[in-house]
């Protein structure tokens, strides 16, 4: 990210700040002529970096990628072409990239859906200190981009993690009454407010709001976990369990958006089924990774290794929030109330956590009265010379305990565990 790329040069050179000291980005939407203006206060670019980096259609990947939208492909795949710029013109007819690097002159690229370009240097044109502007000039068909909220709803979905503050240029409109004396005075010019998009991540009102787009509840979580993992791969999450199980949460029919995948604290996704397994489902929160490139597509994303790294991370990283959880033994009811089938399933789909999971596993037994006990537990009150552990299956507690299969074991003082859900066997299989 350009803004990222100067601050780190700042930290060894404040002189790289001296034209633009403010970190920002603005968006000017012009409903008049149709462009939406993106300014940013970033690193910008010399005039070989915009060849180099917006020149080349075949660097870019755009030819293929309209080649493959030409034969019916879906605009998700875009990632496979590594187009990122270029993806402007899914929109735009035209574009124009005016930018100034501390090292160079002030340029202007120029662009049509065409394909060839033009690079000329900026002399009349508003300087930008330092930074990029980039102006599109929007088709017919997608002018919903000038609008306010449209623009607001993308910023906060895409950008609510972003570090620096990003403006929108707004036109505010209000009504006053005025005397006749007054009516031929000259009328101001109505000029356009500049509204914060970004607030203070700290307020209560904004920790809500972040928290209500993870998890769609409005109940307090019953565990979090947030933590950051560095080495050759780095990146940060923050895990929520919920207080209660959706009504639907083993509807096949319905797809994962639990966690949200973010690359450098730009949104990418919000369905990753690769980040973590179906039986972790109920798990909500957010990953941002710095090692992905921007612009992944699905299809990347299911071939790529640090998603795999992430993935295990994230199990690792459940499995012990849920121990923690099970230190209180009020709040660990509630969740194994919830959640116990989704550990049943893991214990039957995840062969490498098995052993981790049968650890959070809870029955009632002949010997724990109204008390659920762990393995852990009836190991400790075998008889000596038992090495078997003796369950019964059937449909409720209360069936279990009139089964007549039970008075042998009864008499030899042998424990017996009740499985009562229909996932029991199927997990203990």
């Amino acid at each position: 990210m350009a803004l990222d790329k100067i601050r780190f040069e700042s930290l060894t050179d404040k002189i790289k700040l001296d034209a633009q000291p403010e970190l920002f980005i603005r968006l000017v939407p012009d409903k008049v002529n149709k462009t939406l203006s993106i300014i940013d206060s970033g690193i910008g670019m010399t005039k070989a970096d915009l060849v180099n980096n917006l020149g080349t259609i075949a660097r870019s990947g755009i030819k293929e990628f309209m080649e493959a939208l030409q034969a019916g492909a879906n605009v998700s795949m875009i990632g496979q072409f590594d187009v990122g710029f270029y993806s402007a013109y899914l929109v735009t007819e035209k574009v124009i990239v005016t930018t100034k690097h501390n090292d160079d002159e002030q340029y202007i690229w120029e662009s049509q859906v065409g394909g060839s370009f033009t690079v000329t240097r900026d002399v009349n044109g508003e300087q930008l200190g330092r930074g990029t502007k980039i102006i599109l000039f929007l088709k017919e068909d997608q002018l919903e981009y000038l609008e306010e909220k449209r623009i607001n709803d993308l910023v906060n979905k895409h950008s609510e993690f972003i570090r620096c503050l990003i403006y929108l240029w707004t036109e505010k409109t209000t009504e006053k009454e005025i005397s006749d004396d007054e009516d031929d005075e000259p009328k101001k010019k109505e000029e356009g407010n500049v509204e914060d998009v970004d607030e203070e991540k700290e307020t209560k009102s904004k920790k809500k709001k972040i928290k209500e787009s993870l998890t769609n509840d409005w109940e307090e979580h019953l565990a979090v976990k947030h933590f950051s993992v560095e080495g050759q791969l780095e990146f940060k999450a923050i895990l929520f369990v919920p207080k209660r199980a959706l009504f639907d949460l083993f509807d096949i029919r319905k797809k994962m958006n639990n966690i949200k995948l973010y690359v450098r604290r730009v949104f990418i996704m919000d369905n990753c089924e690769e980040l973590i397994p179906e039986y972790l489902g109920f798990v909500k929160g957010v990953v941002d990774s710095d090692d992905l490139p921007l612009n992944i597509s699905r299809e990347m994303l299911q071939q790529n290794k640090i998603l795999k790294v992430i993935r295990k991370n994230l199990v690792t990283k459940c499995i012990e929030m849920f121990n923690e959880i099970a230190e209180n033994k009020e709040d660990y009811n509630k969740f194994y109330k919830a959640f116990s089938n989704n550990l049943k399933l893991g214990i039957h789909e995840d062969s490498q956590n098995r052993a981790k999971l049968v650890d959070l596993l809870r029955y009632h037994s002949t010997k724990s009265g109204d008390e659920l006990t762990s393995l852990k537990d009836y190991f400790t009150r075998m008889k000596e010379g038992q090495k078997d552990i003796y369950y019964i299956t059937s449909e409720s507690k209360k069936a279990v305990e009139n089964s007549p299969f039970l008075e042998k074991l009864k008499k030899k003082g042998y424990e017996v565990l009740f499985m009562v859900d229909a996932i029991d066997e199927y997990a203990v299989g």
